[in-house]
C-alpha cells in the first residue's frame, strides 16, 4: 500500500495499523495520553496532496547537510594522498556496490600500488585473491 494511502487509512480509522511507518517517516507524532496521534507538517501536506515550500527546504537542507558530512569524510585521509587523489576514492565505490571485505581490500591494494607500497601492495593483494579462492569457493593451490 503506498504511504500516502496507508495515512489517508490509519488517520481514518486505524484498526489494525501500525504507526511504526508512518513515526519513521514523520507524517504523525503522538499528542498526549491515550495514544492520540496528529500529523505533522510533511503528514498534512502528503494528504493534501501538496508539499509546502518550507517542508521541501527542510528536506533538501537536511539532505545537503548530510552530503557535506560525507563529503567531508571522504576530503580527509591519514598517511598520504594515495587514495584522494581518485575521482571515486575506493572506499567510496566497495560500499556504494557492497562489495564484500576481501574484494574491497583486493580493489583497495590495485588503487594505491603505484603510488604507496608498490611490489608489497601487489603481494598482498594476489594473497588476498588466493583466500577467496580457498574461503568462498573451496580452491586451495
Amino acid at each position: 500500500m503506498p504511504m500516502k494511502d496507508y495515512l489517508q487509512t490509519f488517520m481514518a480509522q486505524q484498526n489494525g495499523l501500525s504507526a511504526t511507518p508512518l513515526l519513521e517517516e514523520g507524517l504523525i507524532a503522538a499528542t498526549g495520553p491515550g495514544n492520540t496521534w496528529a500529523l505533522t507538517e510533511l503528514g498534512h501536506d502528503m494528504l493534501m496532496g501538496e508539499y509546502s515550500t518550507s517542508v521541501v527546504a527542510r528536506v533538501s537542507m537536511e539532505q545537503d547537510l548530510l552530503n557535506a558530512q560525507i563529503r567531508n569524510a571522504l576530503d580527509e585521509q591519514i598517511g598520504g594522498r594515495h587514495y584522494k587523489d581518485f575521482p571515486i576514492q575506493p572506499a567510496e565505490f566497495i560500499e556504494k556496490n557492497k562489495i564484500p571485505f576481501l574484494d574491497g581490500c583486493v580493489i583497495k591494494r590495485m588503487c594505491r600500488h603505484g603510488n604507496k607500497n608498490g611490489a608489497e601492495d601487489l603481494r598482498k593483494a594476489i594473497h588476498e585473491i588466493r583466500l577467496i579462492l580457498q574461503l568462498r569457493y573451496g580452491l586451495s593451490e
